[in-house]
């Protein structure tokens, strides 16, 4: 059975001042007599997300989104293990009948997230609220068609990758896709300052219903949904009620959640390793679930859901039948993201390494005991 435990890629680039990066990739360990704990993954290629989907063909005009980030943030060696983590693949894949415009959207939008989120959830804001704040607050503004063009300095790429993406929906999608994507920005930076003020430095003890609506906010998923919402509609036209009657909202929260617990899941053995405290098996542990327990106890959750989607595909309105077609493209839309997701975790490096073809096959891996241990010492009594 194969363990695992991150390789982190540090690098300081004096060139951008002090630029901290973190590229957490998975890769095999070699444990020899230390202890480790055994684990089985669920089966979650069940139901809607039993049928395979395909990879948007469009992905060969998308990869150069690696270089583009690389470019921004100055990465340097780097570079290399980020392009381990497969974003371009992701975005093909979630986005697999997406027109380009859309599709190089999100896949430059995914690109810096992983750089946003990191420096605000882990770059020395955890424990000062007020300066992730000040962060946010400074990104957000960007969000402005009369905002002016952000001059190269030496420590800004961050924010000057966020405004070219901005330019690109302001460009090329309707009022409406720059409304969605705005307001969805808003939820999950907001929801990254919640987590902040509840969390800190990872160390409290929440419960699972406080825990799950601050990874709705934080996983970023509504902002994703914006970018499905942008494709389907270069063709379909929903009207702006028709994407916010509670039954489309619905499935966009089912596809939040599921993508969330299903990913806190799969990136269970790199979050123990690292310290990460914001995933649902974590916080089922920390409540006195064994580590197997809590996965299968998870698993559930992500099942119900599943559930919950076919019972609301029954119940759905109709609205005559060219709507009715369109909210049908929008739907599956959302539930490419669940199968995308899936497929994008064990073929990333960033979750299994170069044992990903394997969990993938056998769902078995297995963690260092003391790792457990650990976690398991912060036991609410």
């Amino acid at each position: 059975m194969t363990a695992v435990a991150p390789v982190s890629f540090n690098q300081t680039n004096t060139t951008l001042g002090e630029w901290d990066l973190q590229v957490e990739i998975i890769e095999p360990l070699e444990l020899k007599e230390e202890e480790t704990v055994a684990i089985q993954l669920p089966n979650l290629y069940q139901s809607i997300c039993l049928a395979p989907r395909h990879v948007n063909p469009l992905l060969h005009l998308t990869k150069d989104t690696d270089d583009w980030i690389t470019e921004k943030l100055r990465l340097g060696k780097a570079a290399d293990e980020f392009k381990k983590v497969e974003i371009p693949f992701l975005c093909a894949v979630i986005l697999p009948d997406g027109p380009e415009q859309p599709l190089r959207a999100l896949t430059e939008w995914m690109s810096y997230v992983v750089f946003f989120d990191d420096r605000v959830d882990k770059g020395g804001f955890t424990n000062d609220p007020g300066a992730a704040a000040e962060e946010i607050i400074a990104f957000l503004a960007v969000l402005d068609d009369d905002y002016p063009d952000i001059p190269v300095e030496a420590n800004n790429g961050l924010i000057r990758a966020y405004q070219q993406v901005w330019k690109r929906i302001s460009k090329y999608g309707s009022r409406d896709d720059k409304i969605r994507f705005k307001r969805a920005e808003r939820y999950y930076m907001t929801g990254l300052l919640r987590q902040i003020k509840l969390l800190g430095s990872g160390t409290q003890v929440i419960t699972p219903d406080q825990y799950l609506p601050i990874r709705r906010r934080t996983s970023g998923m509504y902002t994703t949904l914006a970018f499905v919402e942008w494709s389907v509609n270069s063709v379909w036209k929903l009207p702006a009620h028709i994407i916010e009657h509670p039954s489309i909202v619905a499935f966009r929260k089912l596809t939040n959640e599921i993508v969330s617990l299903s990913n806190d899941i799969l990136s269970f053995p790199k979050d123990l390793s690292v310290g990460e405290s914001t995933n649902m098996v974590v916080v089922l542990m920390k409540q006195g679930y064994e580590i197997q327990e809590a996965i299968d106890n998870v698993s559930e959750m992500v099942f119900a859901r599943y559930k919950e989607w076919e019972q609301k595909l029954r119940d759905l309105p109709k609205w005559g039948e060219e709507i009715d077609i369109g909210v049908a493209k929008l739907i599956q839309g959302y539930s490419d993201v669940l199968w995308g997701d899936l497929e994008w975790s064990f073929t990333t490096a960033r979750y299994f390494g170069k044992s990903k073809n394997e969990v993938k096959a056998t769902g078995k891996f297995s963690v260092p005991k003391r790792l457990e241990q650990e976690l398991r010492a912060m036991v609410v009594k």
